[in-house]
């Protein structure tokens, strides 16, 4: 059997590769709740966000000839995200951005599985696949904030936190 390569990708604001996470990120957890103390970023008084929530999406990937593994993470970066408020809705519609990163992370990883391997492709394919999945987050999460006018729509905020709430559980077969 051939030695595995190993392959992490990282890419900015969208993915880090999985490590040993520092104090600096938190590991999505179905029962862990961001807290304002969690953002310690710098906040950007230019910026007409009054919170900016930082998580990312990356994986890591071994293979071989006949094989392949996979690791997915999504983390909230803590020194990337900053907050101006603490207003508990503000709260709730970040940690809604997080959530769907997990959504994404999920995603990403039902993606992963249901490649078939192919050992002369498979960086460049799952580059392509991550892509993919990058780019639908980031319109989920501009859908996200457009609907809920970044969470001052408190029915639309309702609505989406039910909505995220659902798409975490009819995705739970691919949860860490």
């Amino acid at each position: 059997m051939k030695p595995l390569t190993t392959l992490i990708l990282l890419v900015s604001l969208l993915a880090v590769a999985p490590k040993s996470y520092s104090q600096d990120t938190i590991a999505w957890k179905p029962n862990y709740k961001l807290k304002w103390a969690d953002f310690k970023g710098q906040a950007d008084s230019s910026s007409e966000n009054v919170a900016i929530t930082v998580a990312n999406i990356g994986y890591s990937l071994s293979y071989n000839s006949s094989t392949y593994f996979i690791n997915v993470k999504c983390v909230f970066e803590k020194r990337k995200s900053w907050t101006k408020t603490a207003d508990s809705a503000v709260l709730s519609h970040e940690q809604g951005h997080f959530d769907i990163s997990e959504i994404y992370a999920r995603k990403l990883r039902k993606a992963f599985k249901e490649y078939v391997f192919n050992p002369k492709t498979i960086e460049a394919d799952f580059k392509m696949i991550f892509n993919r999945i990058r780019d639908e987050r980031r319109r989920y999460n501009e859908l996200y904030d457009i609907e809920t006018n970044s969470s001052r729509n408190r029915t639309m905020q309702v609505i989406w936190e039910n909505k995220i709430a659902e798409e975490l559980k009819a995705l739970k077969a691919y949860a860490q």
